[in-house]
């Protein structure tokens, strides 16, 4: 694929809008996300005025004659509305610069980006952030409500919130909040009695589950309150519990809409977060009002706390009491913390911060804020802490809770990874399916070219060097595959000892003689199921990778074991120059490589995380700097055993006389292979599509013996094609071909046993042994 093609792949599969317009504010380009964002068609957009599409003041900020604010510098970014068609806006968050040719500037081109979500979501927050202050200030538990409810209702436009509380005495639920609910519905809905036949909020009490209700004018289990519903012109009732952190039922949080509605997954989430937040405040008004009720009753709650809790003196920032989550959360015992000041948790470089927040604090709220704890064995955590003054035995204190957020932010670390290579993997996947099929072509006729090509005919040597150039791409393109997961598996039993074993005398030549190979091999090990292809181009991957990182000389060590937990271990370790924690953070990431240019592509590794991951098995990776790097491997292990496979019967020449029905949407593909099977003695049918197919078979009345076809094409599949067929002729046989397959043929990578498949680029022995094979012995 040339750059420009690439480029243009670029700018259409871009998720943010892509534009480009003239010096005079006309539209030149626009991609097809802008086309979504926008609702303009790309050709309903080029020619007007990029007014009409982004909010005015976009002009001002950025001046069409590009010399006042674009000319020489870095790219603009500035917040404006796209006006959509339909007279909509959308907030959005454009970059721009300017394109300049032979020194003059002759366009501008930017990117718009759709930031509703993130307005919402820094709404949500800043709506939080408010509850959070009234609860550390001491607001009552109605006024906390009342925000939460009216925060829920701006952030998911026309609807009606309340908060029902439970009363355990009596068994039914009493109003906590009604939002911007009418007050007659609110009495009329305050005292309800749990359970079945109490509308949406009584059932979930209940039940203790969510009860979400479309259209309470329709929906049964509303048969006793409908009418009173609808003359409020509610339709849609969605009921949430509310528990403690125990799992004690607390309450109800219900959501009414005018409108028959079933929520999003948005609207999921924003009811789990009003629920979190509707339980810390009644848990915490709860603890407030036991505080001050009884100073049992605030030890009780104070060391019954799930979250860890400190109290330390303002003046000495000595502790003066902590609670058991603190104490089994941070390693240090209550005598050990008592002897400790706030200063202590904090690792050095956090002390200055921890001063700071300390004289600019005043009685009463403590803003919230992210900061760094360290444990006894000197794990860091990052802490949301939360903080206000009290008086403490007569002493000016402050009481801290801690919630530990490292986890948490770990793991959206992780989804943030994940999305970024499954993004990459995409892009990958279907650059190298659209590279085999031209390098079937490449590599196919290169090889027609030098059974033409007498040894001492002058071109080919240059034949047989493009034939090589192709051979390198389809390896290129099988790393693609790896790394993106969408190679097809052919997995057997395997005994990873004998894959060791029979691959020693080709590790030695390729680390060398400085160093040093050494197996271990468990002989009770237990059997995997994978690709035997597969698992050697891992080990051979992991021992380049070693070899290059012992310069000098060293060790490579590969080990076999058996888990104590099930799984088969392969580890391969070396004695190099290790990496630090940065560079283990990439490790796996396509392209990455701290190799010297020409010398990595840096898809080895990647390609080795993604061969491992759709076999199933997980990666792990322990290295330190100057102490060397060990990559441990973990398969299941196979119920079945390994079996010695009786060798194939012998065939003859690859050639026959057969009728074949060849199916390939790529002209140069098709071309191909007709050319290579009819040369070997088959009658070849070809079609350019399944339509096309269908009709040329039915014409056959029975006279065709194999249908070839790809696997994906425009309209119907491969697999389809055959199943239709195959229904007027049960003895069709089939041979697949593809660069990938689809999830019609192959799940998750791994090829349905029994169904053949060529991949591509496949050689012209290749095609023709395996023809030679469905069809069967002659």
């Amino acid at each position: 694929m040339c750059g420009d093609q690439i480029y243009r792949e670029l700018f259409e599969n871009a998720s943010d809008l892509v534009f480009t317009h003239d010096l005079e504010g006309r539209l030149t380009s626009i991609n097809r996300a802008g086309e979504q964002l926008t609702g303009y068609t790309r050709e309903e957009a080029i020619g007007k005025n990029v007014a009409e599409v982004v909010a005015p003041e976009y002009l001002s900020l950025v001046p069409l004659n590009g010399d006042r604010k674009l000319a020489g510098k870095r790219p603009l970014t500035t917040t404006v509305d796209i006006i959509t068609k339909d007279g909509g806006r959308v907030p959005a968050e454009f970059t721009s610069w300017l394109i300049c040719r032979n020194g003059r500037p002759v366009a501008v081109q930017g990117i718009g980006r759709d930031i509703g979500e993130r307005r919402r979501a820094e709404a949500l927050l800043e709506g939080e952030k408010r509850i959070l202050e009234l609860l550390a200030g001491g607001g009552g538990l109605q006024e906390v409500l009342d925000s939460l409810t009216a925060m829920v209702e701006r952030q998911t436009g026309p609807m009606n919130c309340s908060v029902l509380l439970l009363d355990t005495a009596e068994g039914k639920l009493r109003h906590g909040s009604g939002g911007s609910l009418q007050d007659s519905y609110v009495r009329a809905i305050d005292g309800v009695a749990i359970g079945a036949a109490a509308g949406s909020c009584g059932m979930a009490t209940g039940r203790g589950e969510a009860v979400l209700v479309s259209d309470v004018a329709v929906d049964p289990r509303w048969a006793g309150h409908r009418e009173i519903a609808l003359a409020h012109g509610l339709r849609a009732c969605w009921s949430i519990p509310i528990f403690s952190h125990d799992r004690r039922m607390l309450g109800v949080f219900a959501m009414y809409y005018p409108e028959p509605r079933h929520p999003s997954p948005q609207d999921v989430q924003l009811i789990e977060r009003a629920c979190c937040l509707a339980r810390i405040a009644i848990e915490r008004k709860a603890a407030e009002e036991a505080l001050v009720a009884s100073a049992d009753q605030y030890r009780a709650l104070f060391e019954g706390n799930p979250y860890p809790m400190f109290v330390f003196d303002l003046e000495t920032l000595r502790f003066l009491a902590v609670n058991d989550a603190a104490v089994n959360h941070y390693g240090y015992s209550r005598a050990e913390f008592l002897t400790m000041t706030t200063q202590d948790l904090r690792p050095p470089e956090g002390v200055p911060v921890l001063l700071e927040d300390l004289a600019q604090a005043t009685d009463g709220v403590h803003v919230r804020a992210l900061r760094r704890h360290r444990k006894k064995d000197g794990n860091i955590l990052q802490v949301e802490i939360r903080a206000h003054s009290i008086q403490f035995n007569g002493r000016r204190a402050r009481l801290v809770a801690a919630h530990d957020l490292t986890e948490r932010m770990q793991l959206e670390g992780q989804l943030r990874h994940a999305q970024k290579m499954e993004a990459v993997g995409r892009l990958a996947g279907g650059i190298a399916h659209d590279f085999n099929n031209l390098l079937t072509a490449i590599n196919g006729y290169s090889e027609l070219l030098l059974e033409e090509l007498d040894q001492r005919h002058p071109r080919r040597r240059q034949v047989e060097e493009i034939r090589k150039a192709g051979e390198r791409a389809a390896a290129l393109t099988q790393q693609l595959l790896a790394f993106s997961r969408r190679q097809v598996l052919q997995p057997k039993i395997l005994d990873l000892n004998l894959v060791v074993a029979g691959m020693e005398e080709l590790l030695r030549r390729l680390i060398g003689e400085d160093v040093e190979l050494v197996t271990a091999l468990d002989p009770g090990l237990g059997s995997v199921e994978a690709d035997p292809g597969q698992i050697e181009q891992v080990i051979v991957n992991l021992a380049v990778n070693a070899r290059d990182a012992m310069p000098q000389g060293g060790c490579l060590r590969i080990q076999t074991a058996n888990a104590p937990d099930g799984p088969v271990v392969l580890s391969v370790g070396d004695t190099g120059c290790g990496m630090d924690r940065e560079t283990i953070s990439h490790l796996f990431e396509p392209f990455f490589t701290t190799k010297g240019p020409g010398k990595g592509t840096g898809l080895g590794l990647s390609t080795v995380y993604g061969i491992v991951e759709q076999s199933g098995g997980r990666i792990e990776v322990e290295s330190e700097r100057e102490s060397g790097t060990v990559f441990r491997i973990s398969f299941p292990r196979a119920r079945q055993t390994v079996t010695t496979a009786a060798a194939p019967p012998s065939r003859k020449a690859a050639h026959g006389s057969e009728t074949i029905l060849l199916v390939e949407d790529e002209d140069v593909v098709r071309g191909l292979v007709r050319r290579i099977l009819e040369t070997r003695g088959y009658k070849v049918i070809e079609a350019g599509g399944a339509d096309q197919a269908m009709s040329l078979y039915r014409r056959s009345k029975g006279s065709i013996d194999l249908l070839v076809t790809d696997v994906i094409m425009p309209g119907m599949s491969g697999c389809e094609l055959y199943r239709r067929l195959a229904e007027s002729s049960r003895g069709l046989k089939v041979l697949y071909t593809s660069g990938y397959t689809g999830e019609s043929i192959a799940q998750h990578g791994a090829l349905e046993p029994g169904i053949p498949l060529l991949e591509k680029p496949f050689t012209v022995e290749g095609l023709a042994s395996k023809v030679r094979e469905v069809l069967g012995a002659v």
